[in-house]
């Protein structure tokens, strides 16, 4: 027999006090309602309902029975309805972001997981280091390294990246350790045009002119170069990760870091946006965030 089937029974016979009005309610007859009753007291090894002629009672074993089955029943009635949604929910989401963003491994794991999540969905992204107008180019969500002000948009903190300094150990062995900023006058920078071409800053706003015979609008093939001991990088700390943990790259000149990068998810937030946008921030804030941890 069908467990949840004669559960429902169960809990109708309670809710109704009758089995002949929980008959009517599962379009079935009193002595089938019956024999699911009996069915799931022979499986759980005890009596649920004390009948008789005139009353219908539930034993102390019924009511912790009755009250275990209505939460079981609540929980499979909330996942149906979870993934209904889900499957629901479709529609493009318009997205913008830097340009680096489209080598950030947690960004791109986050988008391919929502993807996954809702195939129904479709993002159009954007990767451009210029601060698009938001509304003109009917953009529902975008990072941004500032918050939003415009009307029908809201901007949550979502991640703060370092922007540090790198170099290969053999590098610093046959070139030296630069001291301060000023010692990088005597060395080779490889340069990345999205996060700063010509001139690199540093704390309290500090900038420096840089040179260097390698400039690139990628950040692998600079992190590549600066593994292999060609010069010093500037970049943000979740490019180099695992060359840190391989010891292929070390930090320098910490103390003149810039202050972290704080990264801004800004949204469309006016009583016209489709659920999949908040569904979309709800999810993607979750997995950035995590990730910071």
């Amino acid at each position: 027999m069908d467990w949840i089937t004669n559960i429902k029974s169960f809990i109708d016979v309670v809710d109704t006090n009758s089995f002949s009005k929980a008959a009517e309610k599962r379009y079935s007859s009193a002595a089938t309602i019956s024999r699911r009753i009996t069915w799931l007291e022979q499986q759980v090894g005890v009596q649920l309902l004390a009948r008789t002629t005139r009353t219908l009672k539930l034993t102390e074993e019924g009511k912790f029975f009755y009250e275990k089955c209505k939460v079981v029943l609540d929980n499979l009635k909330e996942i149906s309805q979870g993934l209904q949604q889900q499957q629901e929910l479709s529609g493009t989401i318009k997205m913008t972001m830097p340009v680096s963003f489209g080598e950030h491994k947690q960004v791109l794991d986050a988008l391919q997981s929502f993807l996954e999540m809702y195939p129904k969905v479709k993002l159009d992204l954007d990767f451009s280091n210029s601060n698009k107008d938001l509304l003109m180019n009917d953009i529902d969500v975008a990072l941004r390294t500032s918050e939003c002000n415009v009307a029908g948009y809201h901007s949550i903190e979502i991640m703060q990246l370092n922007l540090g300094i790198y170099a290969a150990p053999n590098y610093l062995a046959r070139r030296g350790v630069p001291k301060t900023s000023e010692d990088l006058e005597g060395h080779n920078c490889l340069v990345n045009q999205h996060l700063g071409y010509a001139e690199w800053e540093f704390k309290n706003g500090h900038t420096r002119k840089i040179k260097g015979n390698l400039q690139s609008n990628s950040t692998p093939p600079l992190v590549n170069f600066a593994i292999k001991g060609l010069g010093i990088i500037r970049t943000l700390e979740s490019f180099v990760l695992a060359a840190l943990v391989n010891n292929q790259l070390q930090p320098i000149l910490e103390k003149e870091w810039p202050a972290p990068l704080i990264i801004y998810l800004v949204y469309r937030a006016d009583a016209s946006a489709p659920r999949r946008i908040s569904k979309f921030v709800e999810f993607i804030k979750d997995k950035l965030t995590a990730s910071q941890g």
